[in-house]
């Protein structure tokens, strides 16, 4: 895509006018000579997904191009079940913990996404737990339905799978940690939506 179409996403209501001239005369530098991104890049689109609650391809791919360009991580588009850094788990545990609560729960006033995606990658010990009891309940209610009942045993594996390679749930993420957090939450989503379409 191109570059102003990137920018986009870090701009309040996606409005070109809104995009920081300083940002964006960065980024046409980075991205001409090959040098990482400015660190604003980072805090700006963070700041955007979570005033938005949206990650969205574009967002996803400003993280992914600044972890792989700044902090040399190897990152893919798609999920990876083999990856094991702690945030991007986190990241997708949040992603199935939602999709348990939608399913059971259709046209929910206000969701998990809705009350805690800010502050769950920011304090993942205070947040997960609870969102993880909660769960539970959201299982229980798809089992009673015969239909949903395997999804319910599969989205309760995924939890567990996830929980299993967690050693415990840290109190803070830093930046970095955060924008990676939100690329497993992005690829998990993608994978729900993705599958289901084939099913169709």
């Amino acid at each position: 895509p191109p570059l102003w179409r990137l920018l986009c996403q870090t701009a309040t209501l996606g409005k070109s006018e809104n995009v920081s001239p300083v940002l964006a005369g960065g980024m046409t530098k980075a991205m001409l000579s090959g040098r990482p991104y400015p660190q604003s890049l980072l805090s700006v689109v963070l700041g955007r997904i979570r005033a938005e609650k949206d990650v969205g391809y574009f967002r996803a791919s400003l993280l992914k191009a600044f972890l792989v360009r700044n902090k040399q991580m190897e990152v893919s588009m798609s999920l990876d079940l083999n990856r094991k850094d702690m945030p991007y788990l986190l990241g997708r545990l949040f992603a199935v913990l939602e999709k348990a609560q939608s399913d059971a729960i259709s046209g929910a006033n206000a969701t998990i996404k809705d009350r805690f995606f800010s502050s769950a990658p920011a304090t993942p010990a205070r947040i997960f737990p609870m969102l993880i009891k909660n769960a539970a309940n959201h299982t229980a209610k798809l089992r009673k339905d015969q239909d949903k009942k395997g999804w319910a045993f599969h989205l309760e594996k995924m939890m567990q799978d996830i929980v299993d390679e967690l050693r415990d749930f840290p109190s803070t993420l830093l930046a970095e940690e955060q924008g990676l957090f939100m690329i497993g939450y992005y690829q998990q989503m993608k994978d729900f939506y993705t599958k289901k379409n084939e099913e169709k």
